[in-house]
């Protein structure tokens, strides 16, 4: 009967702000579960990292994550975490490496599945969109493999093909 209060208060101080970090109860290829006062939470890849770093790349089971802040209940009433200032890798691809032809890694940021398209992060303010793989399932947070197509940095920007999920 404890667990519904606990998780409203929770939710509240998140919402407020006044609670700051969490613990990581386990990794998983989209990011991790993550928990705060023994309430269950998700930290998604692309809520934690500006690139296509993944929250395995970074932390592992039992480590304490700061800077963390409420962004939404999940459609499976999960409660999502995002952090205040996005993890970044400064090794990362830059205006400079986007080029046609390229082959980069990238994150799936958002999927458009009634489009058939979704937006590929594959650097710093930068996505890539692409047709979604045919009889492929893809989710936000995974990593895939681009091929660039077309540079456009003042007008569409990039555009690629996923060749390869990874």
């Amino acid at each position: 009967m404890a667990i519904p209060i606990k998780r409203k208060i929770v939710i509240n101080r998140l919402k407020k702000g006044t609670i700051d970090s969490c613990m990581v109860t386990d990794v998983k290829e989209w990011g991790a579960f993550v928990s705060i006062m023994g309430i269950s939470c998700i930290l998604r890849n692309c809520d934690f990292s500006e690139d296509i770093t993944s929250v395995k790349d970074v932390y592992k089971k039992g480590d304490i994550i700061k800077g963390i802040k409420f962004r939404k209940i999940s459609s499976k009433d999960r409660i999502s975490l995002e952090l205040r200032e996005k993890y970044f890798n400064k090794h990362s691809l830059n205006k400079r490496n986007l080029k046609s032809g390229n082959i980069v890694l990238g994150m799936i940021r958002n999927i458009k599945e009634e489009q058939n398209r979704c937006f590929v992060g594959v650097s710093k303010g930068f996505d890539l969109l692409a047709n979604i793989p045919v009889e492929q399932n893809i989710s936000e947070g995974q990593k895939v493999v681009c091929k660039i197509t077309k540079v456009e940095l003042d007008g569409y920007g990039v555009r690629g093909k996923i060749i390869k999920i990874i």
